[in-house]
C-alpha cells in the first residue's frame, strides 16, 4: 500500500508551488489521455462529474489522490479540486504542465471574470506576484460567508456550490481569450437555479431537501438582490423550459451542467414517481441529450447521491 503524501496545506501562502513541487516529484501524477470515443468536452464533464466539483461536493481528488487530506476543511479541499479541474482543462486545452503557464493563464481569466466578488480581491492584491494573487482568488471563490448572507445562520461550513461555473467558463476562455460568456456568468447561475426549481416543481411540491439544495446553490450565486429575489420568488412559482437562456443548446458543458443538478434536485428525495419521471424524459428531449447520454446521467447521480449523501452538508 502506498502511503499518503502530507506535504501539502493548501490553507497555506505558497500552496501551489509545493503542487508543482510534488508533480516533479512524482507525488502527484498528472496524465491527461485522449479517446477515440468521447469528445474533449465529455471528458471534462466525466473527470469533474466523478470528483463531485460539478455539484460543490469534493469527493475525490482528479490528480492529488496520494495526499493527505485528513486535516484539510471542506473549503481546502473544494479549493484544490477546483484548482486541479483548471489545471485538467488548461491541458485538455493545449496548455503545457508548467507553473507559470498555467498560472499566468489562469490569473488572467480571472481577471476578465466579471463575479463582484473578484473585483476588490483583484484589485486589492494587484501588487502580488500572479501566484499569490490566484491562491487569493482560489480561496475566495469558495467561501460564500459574505456580507449579504451574515444573517443566515446555515451558510456557515458551506462551500461555493457553483465553482463548476468556473471550470465551464474557463474551458470558453482558452478557446478564445475574449469569449463573450465571460460576462455571462450571472446568466450561467440563473440557469442553474431555473434547473433547481424545475426539478422541485417536477412533481407539484417542493421538499425541504429541495429548498436546501436551492438556497445553498443561491447563496453561491453572486446575485444582486433584485436577481436575488425574481430567482426565490420563481422557485416558489414554478419555472418553464423556456426560462433557460437560448445558449444552453449550443454549450454542451452548461447544458449537461444544467441537467445535472436538475435530476439531482428530483433524485433529492432519494424516490422518483412517475411524474417526476416524465419529467425527465421531457427535459432531456428539450436539451437534446441523446438517450445514451441521458441514462448514463440518471445511472451516475443514483449511485453518487448513495455513496456521498452523508459527505455533504445538504
Amino acid at each position: 500500500m502506498v502511503e499518503k503524501t502530507n506535504t501539502l496545506a493548501p490553507g497555506a501562502s505558497g500552496w501551489i508551488s509545493k503542487y508543482f513541487a510534488l508533480i516533479e516529484r512524482g507525488e502527484i501524477r498528472v496524465t491527461i489521455r485522449k479517446f477515440d470515443e468521447i469528445t474533449d468536452v465529455k471528458h471534462i464533464h466525466l473527470r469533474c462529474s466523478r470528483s463531485g466539483i460539478v455539484f460543490g461536493i469534493p469527493t475525490r481528488a482528479i490528480f492529488g489522490n496520494k495526499l493527505n487530506t485528513k486535516n484539510w476543511t471542506n473549503e481546502e479541499k473544494l479549493k484544490t479540486l477546483l484548482f486541479e479541474a483548471l489545471l485538467f482543462v488548461h491541458l485538455k486545452m493545449g496548455g503545457k504542465l508548467d507553473k507559470d503557464d498555467f498560472v499566468n493563464r489562469l490569473t488572467a481569466f480571472y481577471g476578465k471574470h466579471n463575479t463582484w466578488s473578484l473585483t476588490d480581491t483583484i484589485l486589492f492584491f494587484r501588487k502580488d506576484s500572479p501566484e499569490e494573487k490566484l491562491e487569493k482568488i482560489l480561496a475566495k471563490r469558495v467561501d460564500i460567508r459574505r456580507k449579504l448572507l451574515d444573517n443566515k445562520w446555515w451558510v456557515n461550513g458551506l462551500s461555493n456550490a457553483f465553482v463548476y461555473l468556473d471550470v465551464i467558463l474557463f474551458h470558453d476562455f482558452c478557446l478564445e481569450s475574449e469569449h463573450n460568456s465571460l460576462s455571462n456568468y450571472r446568466d450561467f447561475a440563473q440557469d442553474a437555479l431555473t434547473a433547481i426549481t424545475l426539478g422541485a416543481h417536477a412533481d407539484g411540491h417542493i421538499s425541504s431537501s429541495e429548498r436546501d439544495l436551492f438556497n445553498v446553490f443561491l447563496a453561491s450565486a453572486n446575485l444582486s438582490e433584485d436577481q436575488r429575489y425574481h430567482a426565490e420568488y420563481t422557485f416558489e412559482h414554478g419555472a418553464k423550459f423556456t426560462d433557460f437562456s437560448e445558449i444552453i443548446h449550443e454549450h454542451w458543458l452548461l447544458k449537461h451542467f444544467l441537467f445535472d443538478i436538475c435530476i439531482l434536485t428530483v433524485f433529492s428525495k432519494l424516490e422518483t414517481n412517475e411524474q417526476e419521471r416524465e419529467f425527465i424524459e421531457d427535459l432531456g428531449r428539450f436539451m437534446e441529450i441523446p438517450e445514451h447520454e441521458k441514462d448514463e446521467t440518471l445511472m451516475f447521480l443514483e449511485s453518487f447521491i448513495i455513496n456521498n449523501r452523508n459527505k455533504s452538508d445538504f
